[in-house]
């Protein structure tokens, strides 16, 4: 007999006992036909899947967010099955990446002071030295075009697993999703992103590196090439098989 998920979601949202909600997500996320349903939520009820999945995630309790009025104490830990954990992770990477937004978590709200000179530049972004909680940090200023249009991330359509015509906001959302799981001492930490995401006016903040980057540290720097290569070829990632 086919699952309800239309059913279930209404369960997820409208339930006061998170335990309730962990559980009747996770019959949802498992199955193919599940995620592909969860990949069609509308704007609203995306919103609060995120939030609820990034909470899971995190295994945190948290103090009423915006979209999860209804957990008072935000999710606490449950015991997820592997898989369960993978179709948590991939279903909040893919609605980040759909509808170009990134859980309230991962915001940051407090002052940055941000120098006007520029220290290093990419293809899409600026990056300048800043201090935030007392410390150095890197923000870097993401540069969008008019033609990049950012403000049609809502009328993507997905089919077959498959993210048509993926704006560079969307992509960021993805990438930041993946950067904020990993855990490993020699990836750089992410602390945040600032500003607004639906403008493409926003942010990446984490730790300076005073070095600047792995070509310009080996070009002023002896060091054991070898070493830096196992250093950063086999981090932790987390699985992202269910595709």
């Amino acid at each position: 007999m086919a699952k309800d998920y239309v059913r279930l979601w209404k369960d997820v949202a409208s339930t006061t006992d998170e335990g309730k909600a962990v559980r009747k997500l996770a019959e949802v996320l498992v199955d193919k036909e599940g995620r592909t349903f969860m990949s069609s939520l509308e704007c609203k009820d995306a919103e609060l899947c995120i939030e609820i999945l990034d909470n899971v995630g995190r295994n945190s309790h948290l103090p009423p967010l915006r979209h999860l009025r209804l957990f008072h104490q935000g999710i606490a830990e449950h015991k997820l099955k592997t898989v369960e954990k993978q179709a948590f992770f991939v279903t909040l990477r893919r609605l980040a990446g759909i509808h170009g937004r990134l859980p309230d978590s991962m915001m940051i709200t407090g002052k940055i002071e941000v120098e006007d000179e520029i220290a290093a530049s990419g293809g899409f972004a600026d990056v300048r030295i800043g201090r935030y909680m007392g410390r150095l940090v890197a923000v870097k200023n993401m540069r969008l075009s008019e033609q990049d249009d950012t403000l049609m991330i809502r009328k993507v359509n997905v089919s077959d697993h498959f993210l048509a015509a993926l704006t560079i906001l969307q992509q960021f959302c993805k990438e930041v999703i993946l950067w904020n799981t990993l855990s490993h001492p020699n990836v750089l930490k992410l602390a945040g992103v600032q500003g607004n995401m639906e403008k493409g006016q926003f942010i990446t903040v984490s730790e300076w590196m005073a070095h600047g980057n792995i070509m310009q540290y080996i070009k002023n720097n002896s060091v054991n090439r070898l070493e830096l290569v196992r250093g950063f070829a086999f981090p932790a990632t987390p699985s992202t098989e269910m595709r």
